[in-house]
């Protein structure tokens, strides 16, 4: 629509090829309540956002399939509906990168037997949490910045408990901004096997007033830092690799009935 541009549609459906929004304000407005009738449905095509802003407002889900990706490396997306689902029935992939936001309410992983895979190199991914369904999929983290819209208490997990899911830590890590928020992550981080023993980037909690709570009786073996430089960090079990360092900023604690195992040498 161009940089001062508003257009104003009623569902984009990409199917084929690509389409790019790089300026303006593009407005959806249509769409209904199923699985496949939101605002945004990309079953087979490729839709990027690298400027601008898309809004789709109407509906309960947008999604991709059938081999259908989302980039988003620029601008922002937001979605107002219940939830955005990733690889519906069959495979579909979400990129996020660069300066680019995301922004939806609950992110499903995948719910396709094939396997759907969420990319987040970059950019800021706001949302509640992660969802799961009858699937195989994989989300790795490589340098976004996770912002949370609501508090996640067990039995969800911020990171749904999934054995066909897999949360692969690369070398650029995530940061978690609670937002003042308690998020429950019940499930492990791993490191990136293809990093052949390089430290990944690891986990960074920020967020005044908030905490994450970690539960899993298995270890994760992510080997980057475990930063809280705001709030709390809880663990129930001691739950971290022994080789992530765990470092402490001003305002920050490790939070009661806590268990944190030191080995010192020298």
């Amino acid at each position: 629509p161009g940089a001062a541009g508003t257009n104003t549609w009623g569902i984009l459906q990409a199917t084929t090829g690509s389409l790019t929004v790089k300026s303006g304000t593009l407005n959806l407005i249509g769409g209904a309540n199923g699985a496949k009738t939101g605002g945004v449905e990309i079953p087979g095509g490729t839709l990027t956002v690298a400027g601008g802003t898309l809004n789709s407002t109407a509906g309960l889900y947008n999604y991709t399939q059938g081999h259908g990706t989302l980039n988003i490396s620029g601008g922002s997306y937001n979605f107002t509906g219940s939830e955005f689902l990733n690889g519906y029935s069959t495979l579909g992939n979400i990129n996020l990168s660069g300066t680019g936001v995301f922004n939806v309410n609950l992110l499903r992983v995948s719910q396709a037997a094939a396997g759907s895979v969420i990319n987040l190199d970059g950019g800021t991914l706001i949302f509640s949490r992660f969802n799961s369904a009858s699937g195989v999929g994989t989300v790795n983290f490589n340098g976004t910045t996770i912002q949370c819209k609501s508090s996640v208490s067990s039995p969800t997990s911020f990171l749904p408990v999934n054995a066909s899911y897999s949360y692969i830590m690369q070398l650029g890590g995530v940061s978690i901004n609670t937002e003042g928020y308690s998020i429950f992550i019940g499930t492990n981080f791993i490191s990136d096997p293809n990093l052949g023993g390089y430290p990944d980037g690891g986990l960074t909690e920020d967020g005044m007033n908030g905490t994450i709570i970690m539960t899993s009786s298995s270890t994760n073996s992510y080997t980057g830092p475990t930063t809280v430089l705001n709030g709390t960090l809880s663990l129930s079990q001691p739950s971290l690799s022994a080789v992530s360092p765990v470092v402490l900023a001003t305002n920050s604690v490790i939070g009661t009935n806590s268990i944190v195992n030191l080995n010192f040498t020298g």
